[in-house]
């Protein structure tokens, strides 16, 4: 049985099985050849393929995920990008031709914003919740710390906002792990503001 896109990314948010394995059994394969025809190896192929179910599983979560081609085509392009990544890590320069014919131009930079979006998204749920919700309520709802005091029951809007900056602190640190902290960064704006370790603030410089 095959299922049409809107099926995919709605199956993909009620977490249903079926849909899930269907995808890992139609990308396997594309995945395994893309991989073991330039210098991978099995357990590459399941790494990388464990990688892109996971970011696709990230966007599609977000109520304004679509898909502007097939989504065999999306995981196939997100693959790619990921095993190239990975091949230049290793100090190894192959052009990797298997799998890109039908990719459409322009989805790279739509993939690069999915891997951030997916990757912003498993930074912050390492969050404790109440460090979540404090930065939503300040960052994507726009309330005081008095409202944030009062909503989340916290003793007073001063200590609601020591409470918003130790937890900044928190993302900003796990931020500063990551590989791909520029990026993270232009995605959390209020964490530039942080004042941060002359290391770290260092390597964000660089």
């Amino acid at each position: 049985m095959k299922y049409t896109n809107e099926e995919v990314i709605e199956g993909f948010r009620k977490e249903n099985q079926r849909i899930i394995q269907y995808c890992y059994e139609v990308m396997q394969p594309m995945v395994a050849k893309l991989i073991l025809t330039n210098s991978g190896k099995e357990e590459d192929v399941k790494e990388v393929l464990a990688y892109c179910i996971s970011t696709f599983y990230n966007n599609c979560r977000k109520s304004d995920f679509a898909l502007t081609a097939k989504f065999s085509t999306y995981i196939c392009a997100i693959a790619r990008n990921k095993w190239l990544k990975e091949l230049e890590k290793r100090g190894k320069y192959i052009i990797v031709e298997q799998l890109t014919e039908n990719i459409p131009n322009g989805i790279d930079n739509e993939i690069e914003t999915a891997e951030i979006n997916s990757i912003v998204q498993e930074l912050f749920r390492k969050l404790p919740e109440d460090c979540q919700k404090i930065i939503q309520c300040k960052h994507e709802e726009g309330k005081s710390h008095q409202e944030i005091a009062q909503l989340l029951d916290i003793s007073s809007k001063q200590y609601a906002r020591t409470k918003l900056n130790r937890c900044k602190g928190h993302l900003a640190k796990l931020i500063l792990e990551s590989p791909h902290y520029k990026d993270l960064l232009d995605a959390f704006p209020f964490l530039k503001k942080i004042r941060l370790p002359k290391s770290s603030s260092q390597k964000i410089n660089k």
